[in-house]
């Protein structure tokens, strides 16, 4: 018995054999138990990241980076922390009670989503090293928002003299979450904050021209980066926050109250003189003739706002320095007179799916775009236009398009294009086009995504068995894609080494049980590969094919676990790769 406690590989083996909750009782046995569990099997990942997600009495635990997911008891969870305290930077909670996070003394990022956090814990934070403070919809002890200057005092933040970027969001419509003027002033100033995102809005307090001056030696913030909303009431200017933007890089604006003019405009080019990127979002314009940005601006972008009308398009999309323009779900009015876009544009991304708008892809001065993303609805009923559109950009490296057919001779025309995604509306895509695009010479990664009505026309009327060699190392397809050719997409994996697939929307059901089943067993699944990940799991090959039941039964438990887990869209997926690290 005595050899065996003191042979290494023979220990771990039994540790991997059993349940964790037997894991930690053996190692509490002896000395060399102890050693052996904490320094192979609770440390073998790297855990200077740490996400905890609270559901249903367990805890789901992952670093961040890889597919190992715990699901620990409280008391798992305690020891757990305890072995790999030293270790964490980051550390990111999800539901339920804060933890106490004291322990971890290297801690600089903390994160907490759907958490309740008392008065108690948002004092504690400043006896913690933090660079990096985000709070997303949390609450108090009693169901009240976290909020700077209501439920969170800003007095607390000034102590935190290393916190360089905090976020606070709200549970509820942030519009209804004010903060004075005066506990602004006092959060910048008195802080070295350099980013700082509130879903909130100042509610002005001063009247205009009070004399705030950017240049006295009392005013000098570290701030650069803003995102906050704005009630200017009856000031209309924007002058009173001059010191706060006087070194601003990236600003993010809404204003509720009041419609934006060309006053406020020329207030912000005044104020922001080392601007580099402006978003709008959630506001409205009053008819503005001249739409004057910062003279340092490379990146524009208006979202959600009304009566950013086709004038204004027209003039920021000429502007000489601009090099991305991002617009999304904002009424700009038809555009009638097709028009020519700035050189120095490389990025350019349009959603027009919730509006009204004739806008056409059809205007010059794209030879130098390198990614465009153009979701507008018509963009086949404007498809002559369009297509010679796309024709002229011939440095463009990446694609993004809605269509509800696929015209494909413009897109094999893009000989830079690399990576392309492409929504498909409708499932009656003729096959051949979807085959064209896969022998496209020069894209490496490619994305198929379409969610379709039960009563549309089956994709697979004509789809081919038999896949073909391609130079895509990415593809992704959604899960509706996926099973309407199965034949052809697991022939098209067996015949190219270098693919990686990942199936999209897969649904944890009842359903998705037999469809593994048929999956695993079905003859043009690849021989070698050996390893899967499904629902963010590893999982072999071979423990599908003998023990399917089980191993879906676990895979499912564990979802039910992760219900606000972080970056969901990842989780439900099913991806194919032969470079996957075994599982141990």
């Amino acid at each position: 018995m005595e050899g065996v406690l003191n042979n290494v590989d023979v220990l771990i083996q039994i540790y991997r054999k059993l349940d964790l909750d037997d894991q930690i009782r053996l190692s509490q046995a002896s000395a060399n138990l102890k050693n052996v569990f904490e320094s192979f099997i609770f440390s073998r990942e790297d855990y200077s990241t740490l996400a905890v997600s609270a559901s249903q009495g367990y805890f789901a635990v992952t670093n961040g980076c890889s597919h190992r997911r715990l699901l620990l008891q409280h008391h798992e969870l305690m020891e757990f922390i305890r072995c790999h305290q030293l270790m964490v930077e980051t550390f990111l909670q999800r539901n339920g009670t804060i933890l106490d996070v004291r322990p971890f003394r290297n801690l600089t990022s903390l994160s907490y989503s759907n958490c309740i956090i008392s008065r108690k814990h948002l004092k504690l934070f400043a006896s913690l090293p933090l660079e990096k403070l985000d709070i997303v919809s949390c609450t108090n002890e009693f169901g009240r928002d976290i909020m700077l200057g209501s439920t969170w005092n800003v007095e607390y933040l000034i102590p935190m003299r290393k916190l360089r970027l905090l976020k606070v969001h709200s549970v509820s419509d942030y519009r209804r979450k004010l903060i004075s003027f005066r506990e602004f002033d006092r959060m910048i100033t008195r802080t070295t904050l350099e980013g700082v995102w509130l879903r909130c809005s100042i509610l002005s307090e001063r009247p205009f021209g009070n004399g705030m001056n950017a240049k006295s030696p009392d005013t000098t913030v570290a701030l650069k980066h803003l995102d906050i909303g704005f009630r200017i009431r009856q000031n209309n200017s924007l002058l009173p926050y001059m010191r706060h933007f006087v070194n601003l890089v990236t600003l993010t604006i809404s204003v509720e109250d009041q419609p934006i003019t060309e006053k406020i405009l020329l207030e912000i080019v005044r104020m922001c003189v080392n601007l580099k990127v402006l978003h709008f979002k959630s506001s409205s314009f009053d008819n503005i003739q001249d739409f004057v940005v910062p003279s340092k601006l490379t990146e524009f972008s208006v979202t959600s706002c009304y009566a950013f009308n086709a004038d204004n398009l027209r003039q920021i999309l000429n502007l000489a320095q601009l090099k991305k323009f991002h617009m999304t779900e904002t009424l700009t009015g038809d555009v009638e007179d097709n028009f020519a876009i700035s050189s120095s544009i490389e990025h350019l991304y349009v959603d027009g799916d919730f509006w009204d708008s004739n806008i056409e892809l059809a205007f010059g001065g794209g030879e130098n775009l390198k990614h465009l993303s153009w979701l507008v609805s018509g963009f086949v009923d404007n498809a002559t236009a369009n297509g010679a559109a796309l024709k002229r950009c011939t440095n463009l490296e990446e694609l993004n398009l809605k269509l509800s057919n696929l015209p494909t001779k413009p897109l094999l025309e893009l000989n830079s294009l690399h990576k392309l995604t492409i929504t498909l509306g409708t499932a009656s895509v003729p096959w051949l086009h979807i085959e064209e695009i896969l022998k496209h010479p020069n894209l490496t990664e490619l994305t198929l995504d379409g969610h379709f009505d039960y009563d549309d026309p089956p994709m697979d009327m004509h789809a081919p068995t038999a896949g073909f060699i391609i130079g895509v190392g990415l593809l992704k397809i959604s899960f509706q894609i996926f099973k309407v050719a199965l034949d052809f997409w697991l022939d098209l994996l067996s015949q190219n080494i270098q693919l990686q697939l990942i199936v999209s929307d897969v649904e944890p059901d009842e359903e998705i049980v037999e469809f593994v089943r048929i999956l695993i067993s079905h003859e043009k699944f690849p021989s070698d590969l050996r390893t899967l990940v499904m629902f963010d799991s590893h999982i072999k090959c071979r423990d599908l094919r003998h023990h399917l039941e089980s191993t879906m039964q676990r895979l499912r438990r564990d979802v039910d676990h992760i219900e606000y887990y972080p970056n969901q869209e990842s989780i439900f997926v099913i991806k194919f790769d032969r470079n996957l690290e075994q599982v141990k």
